[in-house]
């Protein structure tokens, strides 16, 4: 069965995610030292563009004019069941241009939290959604 153009999208949101769950496995908020939260920052924006691409090559497959535009893409995988959680997917888009638009403590440390507690376990399921579609494809059952 010819790959779909999507598939590779998958290992690099694996490859994204990776480091980004060390971080959280091996230290708690509190524990981290400055230079271990900016990675995390770091972390998480590569993980979640990584989503985001991954998405917008599923639709783009699908025949789907979603664009490169994160809040459609979002609001089209909550549609057809991909995310199960649009509102905190909009938040993580939000809090992905607020790390990107500023270093200040005051909007990292927020989103720090908001990374561990609610961002990564979507996106982690996510990724588990998203590689079964892709086996349930490869198998003939999509």
């Amino acid at each position: 069965m010819k790959e779909r153009e999507w598939y590779p999208y998958i290992d690099n949101l694996k490859k994204a995610m990776a480091p980004l769950s060390g971080l959280i496995a091996r230290a708690n908020l509190k524990s981290l030292n400055q230079h271990e939260r900016q990675g995390l920052l770091r972390e998480f924006q590569f993980a979640y563009q990584a989503s985001i691409n991954l998405l917008s090559a599923y639709f783009k497959n699908q025949g789907k004019k979603i664009g490169n535009n994160p809040k459609e893409s979002i609001r089209e995988a909550y549609y057809i069941d991909l995310i199960s959680d649009h509102i905190i997917w909009t938040a993580m888009s939000e809090s992905n241009n607020a790390i990107t638009n500023s270093n200040e403590e005051h909007i990292t440390e927020p989103a720090l939290i908001q990374i561990i507690k609610s961002y990564v376990p979507l996106l982690e399921i996510f990724l588990v959604k998203m590689t079964g579609l892709m086996q349930g494809e490869q198998k003939g059952l999509f």
